[in-house]
């Protein structure tokens, strides 16, 4: 179904379906924040004290849990595009511009299966550098004592 309908139809239903109700009063950018990080909230509940194996899981053969995670995701989304609604934000526009940061500050040969933050990987991949030097000095000189006391 994603491929079936726009982002841009889908702030027109939101649009609309507030319209109808009078909710223009009700979603300014303080309380459309706040209601993203209170349903970020709920659905982090549907998690909590899960194993992640646990959750996907759970996930694949409950069919009344999925639908809660499914309900709780479309509410952040909801509010999210309704946000962008209330501030004018071309979703797709800002999406293409931050990935593009994104590429600048976490390039693949620096933060492949790293997860430090951008200002944090020059300093983490330097200290790995230097973990690895050492066991391999480390290794190295295990090699010699070994073959050392081999002669002996």
């Amino acid at each position: 179904m994603d491929d079936e309908i726009t982002i841009l139809e889908l702030k027109k239903i939101l649009q609309k379906f507030k319209e109808d109700r009078n909710w223009g009063q009700f979603h300014d950018p303080k309380n459309l924040a706040e209601a993203i990080s209170i349903e970020a909230g709920e659905l982090q509940e549907k998690f909590l004290w899960r194993t992640v194996p646990g959750i996907l899981e759970k996930l694949k053969n409950d069919k009344e849990y999925k639908k809660e995670v499914e309900d709780e995701f479309a509410d952040i989304v909801i509010f999210c595009l309704n946000f962008a609604n209330a501030t004018d934000i071309d979703i797709s526009k800002v999406i293409k511009e931050k990935i593009k940061k994104n590429n600048k500050k976490y390039p693949p040969e620096k933060a492949m299966g790293v997860s430090e933050k951008y200002n944090k990987l020059l300093l983490f991949i330097n200290l790995q550098k230097r973990v690895s030097v050492k066991m391999l000095l480390l290794i190295e000189l295990k090699k010699q004592f070994l073959i050392f006391f081999k002669k002996k």
